[in-house]
């Protein structure tokens, strides 16, 4: 007796279409995995933007940065200034 055990609805193996799978870039990847050089150029596109964003909040960052110590410098000086009015000796104000 010839017992073929199948699945109801699948043809058999012989039968299959199966399509071509392209080589794996093992230029970049270094693997012949394919999953790996499937997700690899996905994953360097992701890293990029990362890094292009964080290259921008750094940028911001180091603006306001700047600007935040403009300001502690004028402010440091009104307050010397008013200081100066009231009479008030600056102890602090030794380098300015």
């Amino acid at each position: 007796m010839d017992y073929n055990i199948q699945s109801a609805g699948a043809p058999p193996p012989s039968d299959r279409a199966t399509a071509p799978q392209p080589a794996p870039d093992t230029r970049t990847t270094g693997s012949s995995d394919p999953l790996l050089a499937r997700c690899l150029p996905g994953a360097e596109g992701l890293l990029k933007n990362l890094q292009e964003r964080f290259q921008s909040m750094s940028d911001q960052l180091t603006q306001r940065m700047d600007e935040m110590g403009s300001n502690i410098e004028v402010l440091q000086k009104d307050v010397s200034d008013l200081m100066t009015q009231a009479g008030i000796e600056n102890k602090d104000d030794v380098a300015h």
